[in-house]
């Protein structure tokens, strides 16, 4: 619960790579591609607090800007067999994703419940993508954009069960996702998110967190059709607070990535993907704070060998680094 006006805002970097292995028994090929860096301001807010005279109850009001589908990568891919004559070569840019204007409100009663929440309205959204590729040495070049707007509530409460021991929950409901491109609109529906979470302070130095979340990967639709075809997943995060300083965690995430057998038939089971986060804050003077933290993830998939196709593995690696600031006004 802050106690100050403040101003609070952030950005961040990724980039990555990842790489396919063909193996078989006509012949072995390889490609791989790379995500070049890529930067996005991702929030900007205001919050400011509110004592009721007399009330042991404090409130705190905010609004803000923020990126909640960040769909902006950068891909450049290339292929080639010398055995078939064979070379490819592509460059694939895209900027933008689902932005929201939020309002927010929060309460803290006696220090011992809080609970907060907010409204995000879909607005300036927009898409745009570009491509160029260059196959057995003729070059091809294609652009486009569309719009996408949503708007959905979140719900968070915390309750501190003892000095030592913190539960919280999260709770987004389903909404729908509205794209427009060339005068035609399509919606997919986006299921529902929940999350329930703990802290405990084992020592003045060491504080450790435990996250699990729901990824409803099979209840994601388009009309009325699956758009991953996978089971639903979740997701389980365990982190560590060292001092009051240092912060590193763990998590597993499913994402809708899934093997397949030798008959070519798919898995139901979503892939997970496995990370590893560190970050850090420091005060640069009294009003101005800096954090930032680095995150590395990895995953794939894997393809056996069937009679029509060459076994495959394709894994990922990707690295996100983000600074944010908090800025006390007064």
């Amino acid at each position: 619960m802050i106690e100050d006006k403040v101003f609070q805002g952030g950005m961040r970097f990724k980039f990555g790579s990842w790489k396919s292995e063909y193996s078989g028994d006509e012949y072995s090929d390889n490609s791989e591609g790379k995500y070049p860096f890529h930067i996005k301001i991702n929030h900007l807010s205001y919050a400011m607090p509110y004592q009721i005279q007399g009330s042991s109850l404090k409130t705190v009001f905010a609004v803000g800007y923020r990126t909640y589908y960040d769909w902006g990568y950068n891909i450049h891919y290339t292929e080639s067999n010398a055995e078939y004559d064979y070379d490819y070569d592509s460059t694939y840019k895209r900027h933008g994703g689902l932005n929201t204007l939020t309002f927010g409100g929060g309460i803290n009663f006696q220090d011992k419940f809080y609970a907060g929440l907010a409204m995000n309205i879909g607005v300036m959204g927009k898409v745009s993508w570009e491509e160029e590729y260059t196959e057995n040495g003729e070059t091809e070049s294609y652009d486009g954009d569309y719009t996408v707007k949503g708007s959905f509530f979140t719900l968070g409460g915390v309750y501190k069960v003892n000095p030592k021991m913190d539960m919280g929950f999260y709770y987004r409901p389903g909404f729908k996702v509205g794209y427009e491109f060339d005068g035609e609109s399509s919606d997919d529906d986006v299921p529902g998110l929940l999350a329930v979470s703990s802290s405990y302070q084992i020592s003045d130095a060491f504080k450790f967190i435990f996250e699990y979340q729901t990824r409803g990967l099979g209840d994601y639709k388009r009309g009325n059709d699956d758009i991953y075809d996978v089971d639903n997943g979740y997701a389980l995060r365990l982190g560590a607070e060292l001092g009051k300083k240092i912060r590193a965690g763990f998590y597993m995430d499913s994402v809708p990535l899934k093997d397949t057998d030798s008959n070519g038939e798919s898995e139901k089971t979503p892939n997970t993907m496995k990370g590893f986060t560190l970050g850090t804050g420091f005060d640069i003077n009294p009003n101005l704070s800096l954090d930032i933290f680095g995150e590395y993830a990895f995953t794939g998939y894997e393809r056996e060998e069937s009679e029509n196709y060459n076994g495959s593995t394709t894994s990922y690696s990707l690295f996100k680094f983000g600074v944010g600031f908090v800025y006390k006004i007064g």
